[in-house]
């Protein structure tokens, strides 16, 4: 049976005020009242699971670039995994 709400998955790394603003954006964006049937999930891009990934109708992904490897890093493993894994 289809669930009636679809859920959206923002992943984001906020490392800076302009990636927050942009974020906060997107969220805020995403969960207004002319969205209808819409569920907006975030995770820190450090916290996102794969269950996270597949649990989701769609995907958000905001994280810098070259300014922090780490955090696209691991936010790849967590994306690789998820497709290894399906």
């Amino acid at each position: 049976m289809p669930r009636d709400v679809r859920r959206l998955l923002i992943v984001h790394h906020t490392a800076s005020p302009a990636l927050r603003e942009l974020f906060e954006t997107v969220r805020r964006g995403a969960a207004t009242d002319e969205v209808e049937g819409v569920e907006v999930v975030t995770r820190a891009a450090l916290r996102a699971t794969a269950v996270d990934v597949f649990e989701a109708d769609g995907v958000i992904l905001g994280a810098p670039g070259k300014d922090d490897l780490a955090a696209c890093r691991e936010l790849g493993a967590t994306l690789a995994a998820t497709v290894g894994s399906g």
